[in-house]
């Protein structure tokens, strides 16, 4: 799978070169990073570590989902539809659906944090 990836995101590259219009820049740059991090595939991301530091960002993490979310789903559309109908439906559709997982995400882990716990309180 992690050679999958690899080879999606030299290919999205490559085709930049003959095909180099906007469309094309913004779905290689909204996608091939997504397809290098499933490639290089980092120790942090996928084991746990990263799971504090979206609980402390969830904003971050949701404009993160917002844009791969959006560059895939447009990039998809896009081939079926025009750009700018593609962008239309894509963009509120994903801003919805992050921003509804985001609520939901962080009021799940506010009520399973634990009392005793001190996350989310202000040193002082």
């Amino acid at each position: 799978m992690r050679v999958v990836a690899a080879v999606v995101t030299v290919v999205y590259c490559v085709l930049l070169i003959p095909d180099h219009e906007l469309r094309d820049v913004v779905k290689t740059v909204g996608l091939a990073p997504l397809y290098l991090v499933f490639a290089i595939e980092p120790r942090g991301l996928f084991d746990g570590r990263s799971e504090a530091w979206t609980r402390r960002h969830p904003i971050a993490t949701g404009v993160v989902l917002f844009v791969f979310l959006s560059a895939l789903c447009s990039s998809g559309l896009s081939e079926v539809l025009d750009w700018g109908p593609a962008l239309a439906i894509t963009l509120p559709a994903m801003a919805v659906i992050v921003a509804v997982g985001t609520y939901f995400f962080h009021r799940r882990q506010g009520a399973v944090s634990r009392p005793g716990d001190d996350e989310g309180q202000i040193a002082g």
